[in-house]
């Protein structure tokens, strides 16, 4: 079986060690045929996937990662930590590795609950007022990131060069 994974479960980040400790092998890096949208937690601990967008400023892209070979076991306890089908539902995406004429079909993460989709929506919304707002700002720009690329890895580096 193939995963796809484009956030903390990467090489260098916090939830790796589920993967390596789960026996996983690294087939390289990937990008999704299908465009989607990714927007990040603000905080930057982890990224969503979703299948529609949740802003207007939302534009649909590849969504880039990594593909791992992992075994049924693993899938199971990766269902477990993602919160599927509640919280990320596991869906099959096809995937290549900069080579086209070679696609890969990987499960995946993606965000169709309605109700978090609504969170992310509503925190997007100017006119919203929450207790973590600072004033003039809306509460998304303090929750949430628009990942305009697909490319958690890459927005993660460059908020590491602006805090140097």
């Amino acid at each position: 079986m193939k995963i796809f994974v484009y956030g903390s479960l990467m090489q260098g980040f916090p939830n790796h060690h589920l993967l390596k400790e789960g026996g996983a092998v690294l087939l390289g890096e990937y990008e999704s045929e299908e465009k989607l949208f990714m927007v990040g937690l603000k905080s930057r601990a982890y990224p969503y996937v979703i299948d529609e967008a949740v802003h207007p400023s939302c534009q649909a892209t590849t969504i880039k990662g990594e593909v791992y070979e992992v075994s049924y076991d693993l899938i199971q306890r990766l269902d477990a930590f993602e919160g599927h089908p509640y919280h990320y539902t596991r869906q099959t995406l096809i995937v290549h590795a900069g080579n086209r004429f070679q696609p890969v079909i990987a499960y995946t993460y993606i965000v169709i609950n309605e109700f978090l989709k609504a969170e992310i929506e509503a925190a997007f919304e100017e006119r919203q007022q929450s207790w973590h707002s600072a004033p003039g700002r809306s509460p998304g720009e303090e929750r949430f990131i628009i990942v305009p690329d697909g490319n958690w890895k890459n927005l993660i580096a460059a908020s590491a060069a602006e805090d140097k």
